[in-house]
């Protein structure tokens, strides 16, 4: 983590991708949502289209999965919908699995469980195991439609 800082604070690229990812995950240095934020928003200034630092942005913005200890504000939520949609046009699981829980929960889009459950499948067919739990609390009811397990 120490030789990616010194990198990115150079404004090498690289650098600025690798401590964003240091401080996402805790590598080498305490884990932080907001110096992880700092640093891909930094690095996607030079690689806007980059899927993996759109996606670990989102997360990082919205921390679905509680990773972090973060207050998140509507342009937070709103900026992670726009990075988890641009990565999940190109395919990315993760952002699929991300997008889907903003329409599960009605965050930043109306809520529309169909949608979430087609998004949400889509990261789990694709390797995300986080999707892959999720899928398992939807349900078709008896009219074909897809629901909730807890909702009727």
């Amino acid at each position: 983590a120490e030789y990616s800082k010194i990198a990115a604070k150079a404004g090498r690229v690289l650098g600025m991708y690798c401590i964003g990812l240091c401080y996402a995950d805790g590598i080498g240095i305490k884990k932080s949502a907001s110096d992880a934020i700092y640093w891909f928003r930094e690095y996607l200034k030079y690689e806007p289209d980059d899927e993996m630092a759109l996606n670990f942005l989102a997360y990082c913005l919205a921390d679905p999965f509680e990773m972090y200890d973060i207050e998140h504000t509507q342009d937070m939520l709103e900026e992670s919908y726009y990075c988890a949609s641009k990565a999940a046009k190109s395919g990315n699981p993760y952002s699929n699995t991300l997008v889907g829980l903003f329409y599960e929960k009605g965050i930043v889009v109306k809520r529309d469980i169909e949608t979430a459950y087609k998004y949400i499948k889509y990261g789990a067919e694709n390797g995300d195991s986080n999707a892959q739990k999720l899928l398992k609390h939807y349900r078709k009811n008896i009219f074909g439609k897809i629901v909730l397990m807890n909702e009727k």
